[in-house]
């Protein structure tokens, strides 16, 4: 590109300078190549289409299962398109551009390229060497002369400057000092520690930035790893509604054996103890009913649903599962010994009501399962052999085999999002989290924990930087797991109770244990589950079952709980995967182009010919007496130093 007008002396002031304004930039050349991305797309959306089909065809094994009613909208895109929006904003500024340098020195070119293929770092560094070829053939008359070069990445683009830009050490001219890279220029670039780095002869003296959205997963999570496609695909299709499913199940039925036990009985007659003793058993029937539908889906799901993991291939996870098969068994047991210990032996009290039986110890039914689910996770204690399967099968199954190390500079936020800054005021205005930041931000602290050593291969780290990758990948799921307030809204509806209006607002220990104890309490005034302790998991009370299974849940509820880092609803991790990223590139941020125009001086030579710069528009216009009253005056940029990371 290059314009045909000449400069003169009043123009600007350094007429023998030139100066290279190179811009390089992810867009498919040709129409198969936007074809097949889209088949790509077309995959990962059958992909998660049969993730759907298959955890509908497990649940319809339980009998009269209720299916979480779809929760809002998402808004987030499907794919990366930014490119297909370069001839709206970025060519018609980079022509001007052109055309404005040419006025400075018509020598002073902006080279744009254009690159298909940024998927490996091998790719990149030889895109980065035809580059270099490309730079050379354009400056081949410009041997001895003063010259600048400035460079403007575009996502991993930035990444490919590098590589050219490094190339250049070895000129002759740049030893000299005649030629000097003056700005490194990054836009939505994942900058590494080990890879792609600028070599400091060419590096030293120049200005370098890093923009990007504070909330783009793409450019500080998704891109550190290798191959990233099939980690997108993994995260897309992780939304199977499993934990949902299986929480569901185990409460319906929970709710129906409360109906029984506390239903408006008493004691008194044979034919009133009988109804008694028939309430119970019914319970007791529900309970074990519970239980082996229960267990017989979680069985069903690990062998056959699509997930994150598969449960089943770790040895150690698969031995405790073989332990479910007695667990209705012990639920049924420990029923007929409130029956026989507790309840029969109120025949003789003529009269006495049910509100007077120790109702605590019924509950006591359900120690086996917290007893099964809380062996279960404790399979995964840290630093253990299933612990280790468990991240191992993340990682494979997210299909990534390497992974680099973030440089560790910060990201200088560009406000590109509007719809979600007006989500955030909102959420503030009301006094409510969202924290897609931290999500964002704790995702790219657990890669950078990930790889503190100078290992790419993950295959070959240890066990504690896996447990991290895995923890990052984890975190990056969490808005695509269903949230189960209108699931709880449903079951709460077969409440038999008047006055309940909350049952399990979570499923962790004594906050579980909270909304259950109030609602009983309806019933019974100072209610509180057995607290019994012994080292006998059978003898223990479900007050103690659930201390020891929230231990135990909390350390992996992390992958469970998508309101870990608060999310609005209408939105969920594809949108911070893919319109973040879109957003940042689709344009030329006015804050760019000034930093552009002040690296080049294209900002002194402008305003010396009567311009100013219009930030709401992204344009230079000519100062006039009309004109003024309407144009937003240049802000200076700003010039720290961001820290890192």
């Amino acid at each position: 590109m290059a314009g045909n007008e000449k400069n003169t002396s009043q123009d600007f002031q350094d007429i023998h300078l030139r100066q290279l304004l190179v811009i390089v930039r992810y867009k498919p050349g040709n129409a198969a190549g936007i074809g097949g991305a889209e088949s790509m797309l077309g995959g990962v959306a059958g992909a998660a289409s049969a993730v759907s089909s298959a955890v509908d065809s497990v649940t319809s094994y339980v009998p009269g299962f209720i299916k979480e009613e779809k929760g809002a909208e998402k808004k987030s895109d499907k794919d990366y398109t930014y490119y297909k929006e370069y001839g709206k904003g970025w060519d018609k500024i980079l022509d001007a551009m052109d055309k404005d340098m040419a006025l400075m020195n018509d020598e002073n070119k902006v080279l744009i390229w254009d690159y298909e293929d940024d998927s490996t770092a091998d790719k990149r560094k030889s895109e980065g060497q035809k580059l270099y070829n490309k730079i050379n053939a354009e400056t081949a008359g410009w041997s001895g002369y003063s010259s600048a070069f400035h460079f403007v990445g575009l996502g991993q683009g930035g990444n490919i400057a590098n590589e050219a830009a490094s190339l250049l050490k070895d000129a002759d001219d740049l030893k000299k000092g005649k030629w000097t890279v003056k700005s490194l220029i990054y836009i939505g670039t994942p900058l590494y520690r080990d890879i792609h780095t600028v070599d400091p002869a060419v590096a030293d003296g120049a200005k370098r930035v890093n923009y990007g959205s504070r909330y783009d997963l793409t450019q500080q999570a998704i891109q550190y790893f290798e191959p990233a496609d099939k980690l997108r695909k993994y995260i897309e299709t992780s939304n199977s509604d499993l934990f949902s499913y299986f929480t569901g199940n185990i409460m319906l039925h929970l709710i129906k054996a409360l109906a029984f036990v506390l239903g408006d009985h008493k004691m008194g007659t044979g034919e009133d103890n009988k109804k008694v003793l028939d309430a119970f058993d019914s319970a007791k029937n529900e309970i074990t009913s519970m239980i082996e539908e229960m267990l017989g889906l979680v069985k069903k799901l690990i062998d056959e649903a699509p997930g994150m993991v598969s449960l089943d291939d770790i040895p150690e996870f698969a031995n405790v599962v073989k332990g479910y098969d007695a667990v209705p068994g012990k639920a049924a047991d420990r029923i007929s010994r409130f029956v026989k210990e507790d309840l029969k032996k109120m025949k003789d009290g003529f009269g006495i009501s049910t509100d007077k039986l120790p109702i605590e110890k019924f509950f006591n039914c359900i120690v086996p399962v917290f007893n099964a689910l809380t062996d279960s996770l404790n399979v995964f204690q840290p630093k253990t052999p299933a612990a280790e399967a468990l991240s191992k099968q993340v990682l494979e199954k997210a299909g990534v085999t390497k992974v680099y190390a973030p440089a560790g500079v910060a990201v200088q936020p560009l406000d590109v999002d509007e719809d979600y800054i007006k989500i955030l005021q909102q959420k503030a205005a009301e006094k409510k989290p969202e924290q897609a930041a931290v999500l964002v931000g704790d995702a790219h602290k657990q890669i950078q924990s990930g790889t503190k050593k100078q290992q790419q291969d993950i295959g070959q780290l240890d066990a504690e930087s896996k447990a991290a990758l895995a923890g990052a990948i984890g975190a990056m799921t969490l808005p695509m797991l269903p949230t189960k307030k209108a699931l709880y809204a449903k079951l709460l509806s077969y409440l038999p109770l008047s006055g309940a209006n909350k049952f399990l607002e979570t499923l962790t220990g004594e906050k579980a244990a909270g909304p259950l104890k109030s609602l009983v309490s309806n019933i019974r005034a100072g209610f509180d589950f057995d607290k019994t302790d012994d080292p006998d998991p059978e003898k223990i009370g479900l007050g103690t079952a659930i201390t020891r299974f929230d231990g135990a849940f909390s350390r992996v509820k992390g992958y469970l709980d998508s309101k870990q880092f608060p999310i609005d609803d209408s939105l969920n991790s594809l949108y911070f995967i893919y319109n973040s990223h879109n957003l940042v590139l689709k344009q030329m941020h006015p804050t760019v182009r000034q930093l552009i125009d002040q690296q080049t001086g294209l900002d002194i030579f402008m305003q010396g010919r009567g311009y100013e710069f219009d930030v709401a528009n992204n344009n230079w216009v000519r100062k006039t007496a009309q004109e003024k009253e309407n144009v937003k005056a240049v802000q200076p940029i700003e010039e720290k130093e961001p820290a890192a990371a």
